[in-house]
């Protein structure tokens, strides 16, 4: 197979990602979706990241964690609980590993 059919420009791949953790909390699954591929810079930065930067790590993760339809559902207006954004964090984390290896 050529690389270039494994290209993908428009990066309209996104995968569902669900939270079970939460459940007894909130009442139910929370569900969030992330591209199959990331921008460069994106994965450039995430993977450039301390533990210790959180107003960094929240900038990445604006972009990551996306809604049904691709489009970001955080931003400097709209901020996730605590506990789900660590949790959140987990999954794409997770996740961007499976992708890896």
């Amino acid at each position: 197979m050529s690389l270039k059919e494994l290209t993908n420009e428009a990066f309209d791949a996104i995968h569902g990602i669900v939270v079970n953790n939460l459940i007894e909390k909130y009442g139910e699954t929370i569900n969030f979706f992330i591209l199959d591929r990331l921008p460069i810079d994106t994965f450039t930065k995430l993977a450039s990241l301390k533990q210790d930067n959180i107003p960094e790590m929240y900038a990445v993760m604006e972009t990551l964690i996306l809604n049904e339809v691709g489009i970001p559902i955080m931003s400097e207006e709209k901020i996730l609980p605590v506990d789900i954004l660590t949790e959140c964090i987990l999954k794409v984390s997770e996740f961007l590993g499976k992708s890896v290896g």
